[in-house]
């Protein structure tokens, strides 16, 4: 079984069902055969551009197309936004900040320098402190 084989699969399932967690996904690929660690899943998943979604995981848009945008997205996903200086930490529910940090880049607010998304936490960078406050209540308008 080739990797290109793997990761065909797992589209195949994400796109017939809902699948919300790696292990459900990994229960998936076992039961059509696949011995795949969650290791390997996590980097099939960003490898094939994966979006975790609250409806499960989601197959990437298709080129040039735009992901769920972020007023879709940040009423189920955005838990808090607290400025900091120049910086805005955006809290998600655990698997979903790379979701919706996307949509944030997506959404090109002109307060933001640039974004890094962990597991449940958003990293915003913003010119000035003045701006990231504006950001922070800009985002709990939409939260």
């Amino acid at each position: 079984m080739t990797k290109a084989h793997r990761q065909a699969r797992i589209l195949e399932l994400i796109q017939s069902r809902a699948i919300f967690t790696q292990h459900e996904l990994q229960q998936a690929l076992r039961d059509l055969g696949i011995d795949a660690t969650q290791v390997t899943i996590s980097r099939d998943l960003h490898e094939l551009g994966v979006l975790k979604t609250p409806q499960g995981y989601a197959p990437p848009p298709a080129e040039g197309l735009r992901g769920p945008g972020f007023a879709e997205l940040a009423p189920s996903l955005l838990l808090a936004a607290r400025a900091a200086g120049n910086l805005v930490v955006v809290r998600t529910p655990p698997g979903h900040a790379m979701s919706l940090c996307r949509a944030i880049d997506q959404e090109a607010f002109a307060e933001v320098v640039g974004t890094v998304a962990g597991d449940d936490t958003i990293l915003i960078v913003c010119p000035s402190p003045t701006e990231a406050r504006a950001l922070e209540q800009r985002l709990a308008k939409n939260g």
